[in-house]
């Protein structure tokens, strides 16, 4: 959605509107995106898929296990690779996704279902929290950090208590893993803000 062409056909007048709704829209992904993964992680839901076989019967794909496999390409366009519940009627007229992993081993049927409800009174750590607040700051500036890794690592370290500097380079990781953006961590100085080059 975010690549079709039609943003930048966009008139004049509407521009503005249509960069601030580009905006939200990425900023919605990604927010989804993690908290996805973290469902995942967390055993709120669960990741299940046939092992091997796609006579096999389902089993729950552990999140370290999941690492070790890719979705495959050669599945057709019209699936898009989707995660689905086959045993849904409306999805026993597609195709099933799969994924291979480095060895050669198969996970077919791909599918996401309900784990273990969370705890409402679930612990929410300092690595939680500052992994949170690093999203804010990447959805304001996706280019450069607002201020060097270092000077953030001991902003995060006095607002969240317990947060370790191998905390925080944790955290970044996570952040820069789960959205694909890596651009905190390429040489270059943060850029200056509008208010000191207008200085």
């Amino acid at each position: 959605m975010l690549r079709e062409k039609r943003w930048r056909a966009v008139e004049p007048p509407d521009q503005r509107g249509a960069v601030w709704h580009w905006r939200l829209l990425s900023h919605l992904f990604i927010s989804w995106r993690l908290e996805f993964v973290e469902a995942l992680r967390s055993g709120a839901a669960y990741l299940m898929a046939r092992k091997s076989s796609v006579l096999a019967p389902y089993e729950r794909i552990a999140w370290d296990q999941w690492q070790f496999f890719t979705l495959d390409d050669d599945v057709p366009q019209s699936t898009s690779k989707v995660w689905h519940d086959p045993r849904e009627p409306f999805w026993s007229r597609i195709l099933p996704s799969s994924a291979t992993a480095g060895g050669g081993e198969r996970l077919y049927s791909i599918y996401v279902a309900p784990g273990r409800k969370l705890d409402a009174k679930s612990v929410i750590t300092a690595e939680d929290k500052c992994l949170q607040w690093l999203l804010e700051l990447l959805r304001d500036s996706p280019e450069r950090p607002p201020s060097p890794l270092e000077s953030l690592a001991g902003e995060a370290k006095k607002m969240f208590l317990g947060l370790s500097k191998s905390g925080f380079r944790r955290c970044v990781f996570k952040l820069q893993a789960e959205t694909g953006n890596r651009n905190w961590s390429r040489p270059g100085a943060p850029k200056k803000s509008l208010q000191k080059s207008t200085a």
